[in-house]
C-alpha cells in the first residue's frame, strides 16, 4: 500500500466522519426543538384545561351563593363562595394571560367584573333582582368564551 493510498482512506474516513457529526448534531437539534415544541404545546392545552375548568368551577360557586342567600331569604348569606368564585376568575384570567388569549382574558375580566358587581348587589338589602340580572350577564359572558377556548384548543393541537 503506498502513502498515498493510506492519506486517500485517511481523508475519506475523516470526511465522512465529520458529515456524519454534522449531521447528527443537525438531527439533534431539529429532534430537540420538536420536543421541546410539543412540551410547550402540551403545556398550554393543559393551561386551557385550567381555565375552563376555574370558569366553570367558578359558576357553581355563584350558583352555591345564589342558592345560599334565597335559601336564607335575603337577609345573609354564605360570602365564602363568591369570594372563592371570584378568585378562580381572577385565576382563569391569569392563566389566560400567561398562554398569550389575550381576548379570552378580556372576556374573563368581563365576567371577573360581573362576578364583584353580583356580589355588592348581594351585600345590599333586597337587591336579588338585580343581583339575577349580573348572573344572567355572567352567564352570556361564560358562553362567549366557549369558542375561544375550542379555538385556542384547535390551535394546540396540530
Amino acid at each position: 500500500m503506498e502513502i498515498i493510498d493510506v492519506i486517500d482512506t485517511a481523508v475519506k474516513i475523516g470526511l465522512g466522519a465529520t458529515i456524519t457529526g454534522i449531521a447528527t448534531y443537525i438531527i439533534t437539534n431539529i429532534n430537540h426543538k420538536n420536543e421541546l415544541e410539543k412540551q410547550h404545546t402540551n403545556e398550554n392545552k393543559e393551561l386551557l384545561k385550567e381555565i375552563s375548568r376555574k370558569i366553570e368551577s367558578s359558576e357553581a360557586n355563584l350558583n352555591r351563593t345564589t342558592l345560599s342567600y334565597i335559601q336564607n331569604k335575603e337577609q345573609t348569606f354564605e360570602s365564602q363562595h363568591i369570594l372563592t368564585s371570584i378568585s378562580e376568575a381572577y385565576e382563569a384570567r391569569a392563566l389566560s394571560n400567561l398562554i398569550g388569549e389575550t381576548e379570552l382574558s378580556e372576556k374573563i375580566g368581563t365576567m371577573t367584573h360581573l362576578l364583584e358587581n353580583t356580589c355588592e348587589r348581594l351585600l345590599m338589602p333586597n337587591q336579588l333582582k338585580s343581583a339575577a340580572i349580573e348572573i344572567n350577564k355572567i352567564e352570556t359572558c361564560k358562553k362567549s368564551m366557549y369558542p375561544l377556548i375550542s379555538k385556542a384548543y384547535e390551535n394546540y393541537k396540530a
